[in-house]
Formats: C-alpha cells, structure tokens, sequence
C-alpha cells in the first residue's frame, strides 16, 4: 500500500496533488533523476554541492520540452550554472555521463577535476582491488578450504569476494568514462 522508495513517494503524491496529471509526474521524475545524476558525479569527483557546475541532458522531443520546463528546478537543486536540454545534444568535452530512464545526463567537469591525476588513482586503486579479489578467489577455489571451512565462513569470503568484485567494476567504469 505505500510507496516502496522517497523517489515514488514524491511522485506518487505529486500525482495525486497534481490530479493524475502524468505529464507532470514524468517530469518530477526526469527532474529528480537529473539532479540525482548531477549530485552523484559531484560527490563521485569529491566536488563541493557548492561548486557550480554545467550541466547538458538529452531526452527525446518530448521529454527535453518537458524538463526544459523544469530547468530553474534542476538548476537550484543540484547548483547548475548552464543548463543545455534537448534533443540534439551532444556530450562535452570532460564531462561525466549518466543513463536515466529516457535520459541522458552529462556533467561538466572540465576546470573542476584533474582528469590525470584522477586517472592515476583511479588505476592505483584498480591495482589494489585486482589484488584484494585475487585473494579470495584463490582461497575459495581450494578444494580442501571449502572442505574443511564452515559453510558461514565460506558464505561470508563469498560475499566479501562479491563486493570487492562490485567495488573494482565500479572503479573500471570510471576509468572508462574518463577515458
């Protein structure tokens, strides 16, 4: 009966507020995904909320009309300086993307990140987790380990070995994106 998530709570009670008006639930919910793309590239770049960023998304005809609507929303809840919405927009230069329902989000981080040393720590800390998941891969491959050890422990190095797995996919992602 309630909402599982914030995010469908907000909608869902805009929706009843705004009378069933699915236009205007559709775009609360490219607003809220936008910004939430937004926040997440400042805080996975160590950026203050401060900090003012550009900002460009790309949406179908429909969709970029109606968050071009919403831009002075995006533009105070995730502090954005320049926002490009539409169609044909293309990434720029030294911008982080993100994947939305229907959307595409790029934040501009060119003269906030320093794009090689992030690609050093990022490659370091590749390096670290290569060699972390290494170590419970080794030991869960052992036939006598997985003999002898109680199946909790086994359970646990399978969820430690998962999240380190998680963790180094994560960091690949980023230095891919960064190029």
């Amino acid at each position: 009966m309630w909402p599982q998530s914030r995010q469908n709570c907000l909608t869902s009670g805009l929706y009843r507020f705004l009378g069933g008006d699915e236009e205007a639930e559709r775009a609360i919910e490219m607003v809220c995904e936008a910004v939430g793309a937004i926040r997440s590239a400042r805080s996975r770049y160590g950026l203050s909320p401060k900090t003012v960023l550009d900002a460009a998304v790309r949406a179908d005809e429909a969709d970029a009309a109606l968050l071009a609507g919403q831009a002075a929303l995006i533009r105070s809840l995730a502090n954005v300086g320049e926002l490009a919405v539409g169609a044909d927009v293309a990434k720029p230069a030294g911008s982080s993307a993100a994947v939305g329902a229907g959307i595409e989000v790029y934040t501009c981080l060119a003269g906030h990140v320093d794009f090689d040393a992030e690609r050093a720590r990022l490659a370091k800390e590749q390096g670290k987790l290569a060699a972390d998941v290494a170590k419970p891969d080794k030991k869960l491959a052992n036939p006598g380990f997985l003999a002898k050890a109680a199946p909790e422990i086994v359970a646990k190095d399978q969820a430690r070995r998962a999240e380190l797995a998680d963790k180094l996919a994560r960091v690949e992602a980023s230095l891919a994106e960064l190029g």
